[in-house]
């Protein structure tokens, strides 16, 4: 039987009152598995990517001023260490001035380009270079006060449009021309709208005043509490980031699969009675001589479409929620700063229906051949 013929025995009965139920029931549940991984990969970009929790900064005590800084270059798991401090060079650029709002920008060091995806371009900074975030807002994003009018889409520059081109940026009444050459994520590092990286050597090149002080950068931030420990012993001031995300990934993951295994046995219930309601009909194709595999096919094609709507329909909801929730002062306030990143990738959609399509296949294939496996006659008596 080809697939225009299944069709035509099931067209009738899809919006069956059985089969809507079915449709509810699958969009509750997509909703649930939306958010549930949506929770999962806010986790999982936790506060910890930020280049912040990669860095130590080592300053001599008071009491040991003539403490050599070169005893610290053999401690494990730092990739890179320099005499360049940990500088944030806050900005009030003319170039991105606006009428309703003070122009802002953050200039950080990017010390070594293994701490950084680029989006677009390159993060091997040169001399003069930067990287900013893709969707790139130059403005003051501190004050809580309207902060909805202001943090909006079709306020963002679009850097990956303008990579290649030079920005001239004034710095402590400096003109520095500095050329875009790559784009991050913000969202993926916890930096803030308007945070750019420039190279240690810009950094150094700039006039700006810069403290006595040593900055190593660790491989794993595992390992920052070690290294602080090390670095106390020998003799020196530290301050660093420590972020503990020990079980916090692995809770909302342990969520989502228990979640996963309730909606089994929900579609399960569903689809059982709706099956055991078919059964007449499943009788009667027996008795014309289809083999099971057949019957069971026009059942998951059955299945199948029905659960279109249902995709649609929690792909509507769950976009309206996350507007609704995600676009308030509140919340847009931590994520222009950079200190949560609440964003559902595309990629949360894709797995999400690909789960429900695996417990939707499971659950008419183990259903079907209970009820199969029965003679005709129980069949047509359960119908």
């Amino acid at each position: 039987m080809d697939l225009k013929s299944r069709f035509f025995l099931i067209r009738k009965h899809l919006l069956d009152k059985r089969n809507i139920l079915l449709i509810l029931a699958m969009t509750i549940i997509m909703l649930i598995l939306l958010f549930c991984v949506t929770v999962y990969f806010i986790f999982a970009h936790n506060p910890s990517k930020n280049i912040a929790y990669h860095t130590i900064e080592v300053t001599k005590k008071q009491n040991n001023p003539e403490n050599d800084y070169s005893v610290l270059n053999n401690i494990e798991h730092v990739i890179y260490k320099t005499s360049t401090p940990n500088g944030i060079i806050y900005l009030n650029p003319t170039i991105f001035k606006s009428k309703h709002q003070q122009s802002e920008m953050t200039l950080k060091i990017l010390f070594t380009s293994d701490l950084l995806k680029v989006t677009k371009g390159t993060s091997n900074l040169k001399d003069y270079e930067m990287i900013c975030p893709s969707n790139f807002y130059p403005y003051d994003i501190n004050s809580e006060a309207n902060v909805l009018d202001k943090i909006y889409p079709k306020n963002f520059f679009n850097m990956n449009k303008s990579i290649g081109k030079t920005f001239n940026i004034d710095i402590n009444n400096q003109n520095i021309s500095l050329k875009l050459v790559g784009t991050y994520n913000n969202y993926r590092y916890y930096e803030s709208f308007n945070t750019c990286f420039i190279s240690e050597s810009t950094y150094n090149k700039l006039d700006i005043p810069k403290k006595d002080s040593y900055t190593l950068v660790v491989d794993n931030i595992k390992n920052i509490e070690n290294i602080n420990e090390t670095v106390k012993k020998l003799g020196f001031n530290f301050n660093s980031h420590y972020y503990n995300d020990d079980g916090i990934t692995a809770l909302p993951l342990f969520t989502c699969i228990v979640i996963c295994l309730i909606s089994y046995l929900v579609l399960y219930n569903f689809i059982k009675k709706k099956i055991k309601y078919n059964a007449n009909k499943y009788g009667i194709l027996k008795a014309c001589g289809y083999p099971n595999k057949e019957i069971l096919k026009i059942e998951y094609l059955e299945n199948i479409i029905i659960s279109l709507p249902s995709m649609f329909f929690s792909f509507i909801i769950a976009t309206i929620i996350y507007k609704i929730v995600i676009f308030n002062n509140y919340f847009l306030y931590f994520i222009a700063n950079g200190e949560i990143s609440v964003i559902i990738p595309k990629e949360v959609y894709l797995i999400v229906y690909v789960i429900a399509f695996i417990i939707l296949t499971i659950v008419t294939i183990i259903t079907m051949k209970i009820y199969l496996n029965k003679s005709i006659e129980n069949l047509l008596k359960e119908g």
